[in-house]
């Protein structure tokens, strides 16, 4: 997909970075994390602030579920404002360190 211009621009420093790894496998902030932990801790970033947006990159061989079972965790936590970069995002991201 092309970049949208009439998406928000999500702050990559602002948002909690989920990198699905694979099932059960996930990178939140930089820390590895089980789906309970991940659970625990985006819940308690949420709470201080509950606007905070979350950013899901995906790997390309982690199975379509995976990212489903991320979405539905979310959705349990009344996160209201997800996103999915652009393979553009990423790279720019990247190329700040943001994203490894």
């Amino acid at each position: 997909p092309e970049d949208d211009p009439t998406q928000l621009d999500v702050q990559p420093e602002e948002a909690i970075h989920i990198k699905i790894i694979g099932e059960g496998n996930y990178i939140v902030d930089r820390a590895p994390m089980t789906e309970a932990e991940m659970g625990g801790y985006v819940e308690m970033k949420m709470g201080q602030n509950p606007e905070k947006p979350v950013i899901i990159q995906t790997e390309a061989e982690v199975p379509y579920f995976v990212m489903i079972d991320v979405f539905d965790l979310l959705k349990y936590l009344q996160v209201q404002n997800i996103s999915i970069p652009t393979q553009t995002e990423v790279a720019r991201w990247r190329a700040f360190g943001i994203f490894e």
